[in-house]
């Protein structure tokens, strides 16, 4: 039996790179993207996830109230049945898009300085569509139709 014996340089390069393949891991499982972090484009920028809790404390099958949805950004929004998703406006026409990524499952994030969502796992981006705008994900973000009851958006 030979002993084999690790310098320093090769005990802190795999824990570096267990660290970061954990924490890859843990975004994906839970679909965290933090906010204030880096943009893929490198610059900081406020992402709203999936994750938030919902804006309405009314009925269960409420997502939002209308006026809570922005003219130009996306609200998260959580369904009845607890999966994540956004809210936008199309125009005069509210929109709702699932958050989970059609690659790996990861939870996207609301990019607004580039008004785009980002999939913190493999950092596909789609536009305000769902639309695939950079790869790998094979295909746009899900979407449902809504309709709005006394000033609250709900799914359809």
């Amino acid at each position: 039996m030979s002993e084999r014996s690790a310098t320093r340089r090769q005990v802190l390069g795999c824990g570096v790179v267990g660290c970061a393949t954990l924490a890859g891991v843990v975004g994906c499982s839970r679909g965290a993207a933090s906010v204030g972090s880096a943009s893929p484009s490198g610059t900081a920028a406020a992402t709203a996830t999936a994750t938030s809790t919902p804006t309405s404390s009314a009925a269960v099958s409420d997502l939002a109230a209308l006026s809570a949805v922005p003219a130009r950004d996306a609200l998260p929004v959580v369904d009845a049945a607890g999966n994540p998703g956004f809210l936008l406006r199309n125009g005069s026409a509210v929109v709702y898009l699932s958050a989970v990524c059609s690659h790996g499952g990861c939870n996207v994030a609301w990019d607004p300085g580039t008004g785009r969502f980002v999939c913190p796992c493999h950092l596909s981006e789609f536009d305000r569509t769902g639309r695939v705008l950079n790869p790998p994900a094979p295909g746009p973000l899900a979407s449902q139709p809504v309709t709005v009851v006394d000033g609250q958006v709900r799914l359809a």
